[in-house]
C-alpha cells in the first residue's frame, strides 16, 4: 500500500483531478531508499486512459505549483514528509484507534456480563420459588388473604345469599306439618291440604316455585287457606251404635249445658235447646274466623 503524506492529502484541493492522480501514482512508485520515483508519466497516462494533452497538462501543473521536481534519477516529491517518523505517527494513530475500539468492546462485554449476572440471579429466585414446599406457599397465600381482608371494611364484606330450591318430589307430610295446621286450624284435614300444597308447587313453572324454606312455605299456605275458606268446621262422627254425633259441646240459651254428642233419637235435654245451641255455635265460629283473619293480617 502506497504511503501518502498527510500534508499532501490536506492540499489535494489545490490540484485538478488529473494532477492529483499523477501525484498519487508517483507516491506509489517512490523508492524509499533513494526517495525518488522512477515511474514514467506515459505509464500513468496509459493506466488512466489519458490523452497526450492531459498527460502534459498534469505534469506541468505539478511542476509549476511546486509539487514535483525533475532530476536525473527520477521525480522528487516535494509536498509531504516521507520520513519513517511520519509513518510511525500514522501507525501510532491507527493503534490508538484500535485501542479505543478494544476499550469499547471491553465496556460492551462488561455490560453483557452484568446483564447475565442479573439474569442468573433472577433464574435462581425463580427456581427457589418453584422448589419451595407447597405448605409454605399455602401459608404465604393465607397470610396474603388475611392481609387483604384487613384492608376491606367489615361493613362492605359481601355475604353469599342462600339459594332456593324447588319442592322435592318425595316430600312427605311430617309431624311438624300436622302440628302447625292443628294449631291454627284444628279441624282442617292435613292430608288433603298437604296434597294440594305439594301438587301446586310441583307443577308450577313460575320463579316463585323456588323457595329457600319449604316449611315456611307450608305455614304460609295454611294461613292463605284460612283466608280463602275460613276455619274448618268439625265433621260429624258416628258413635259405636251407628248414630251421628257432632263431637262438640255448646251451651243453651237458658245457661244449661247440653251435650251435642247426644244421639238423634232425642237423648238431649230438649229439641229446642239443641237447635238453639247449634245456631249459637255457628255464630261463635264465624266471629272466631273474623278475629283470626284480623290477627292474620296483623302478623
Amino acid at each position: 500500500m502506497a504511503f501518502i503524506p498527510d500534508e499532501a492529502e490536506d492540499r489535494f484541493h489545490e490540484l485538478t483531478p488529473s494532477a492529483e492522480r499523477l501525484y498519487i501514482y508517483l507516491c506509489r512508485t517512490r523508492n524509499h531508499q533513494t526517495e525518488r520515483s522512477f515511474a514514467s508519466v506515459d505509464t500513468c497516462a496509459a493506466k488512466y486512459g489519458w490523452k497526450r494533452a492531459t498527460k502534459f497538462k498534469a505534469q506541468k501543473e505539478l511542476i509549476d505549483k511546486g509539487w514535483i521536481q525533475k532530476t536525473n534519477d527520477g521525480w522528487m516529491l516535494l509536498v509531504g514528509d516521507f520520513s519513517p517518523v511520519n509513518k510511525s505517527k500514522k501507525i501510532d494513530s491507527e493503534s490508538e484507534i484500535l485501542d479505543l475500539q478494544s476499550k469499547n468492546i471491553d465496556e460492551k462485554s462488561k455490560n453483557i456480563d452484568e446483564k447475565s449476572k442479573k439474569l442468573d440471579s433472577y433464574n435462581k429466585e425463580l427456581t427457589s420459588l418453584i422448589n419451595q414446599p407447597i405448605n409454605q406457599q399455602k401459608k404465604k397465600n393465607n397470610s396474603d388473604e388475611l392481609f387483604q381482608k384487613e384492608k376491606i371494611p367489615s361493613g362492605k364484606i359481601k355475604t353469599q345469599e342462600p339459594k332456593g330450591t324447588r319442592i322435592p318430589e318425595d316430600l312427605q307430610l311430617t309431624d311438624a306439618h300436622r302440628a302447625y295446621l292443628s294449631k291454627i286450624n284444628p279441624h282442617r284435614d292435613p292430608v288433603e291440604l298437604f296434597e294440594a300444597f305439594h301438587d301446586h308447587w310441583l307443577q308450577s313453572a313460575k320463579p316463585t316455585a323456588v323457595k329457600v324454606d319449604w316449611m315456611a312455605a307450608w305455614r304460609s299456605w295454611c294461613r292463605i287457606d284460612i283466608e280463602k275458606n275460613g276455619l274448618a268446621i268439625a265433621k260429624p262422627k258416628r258413635s259405636l251404635n251407628g248414630q251421628r254425633t257432632t263431637g262438640a259441646t255448646h251451651s243453651t240459651d237458658n245457661g244449661a249445658r247440653g251435650d251435642l254428642g247426644s244421639t238423634e233419637n232425642g237423648a238431649t235435654s230438649n229439641g229446642n235447646g239443641i237447635n238453639q245451641s247449634v245456631s249459637s255455635a255457628d255464630l261463635r265460629i264465624q266471629e272466631r274466623n273474623k278475629k283470626f283473619r284480623v290477627n292474620l293480617h296483623l302478623e
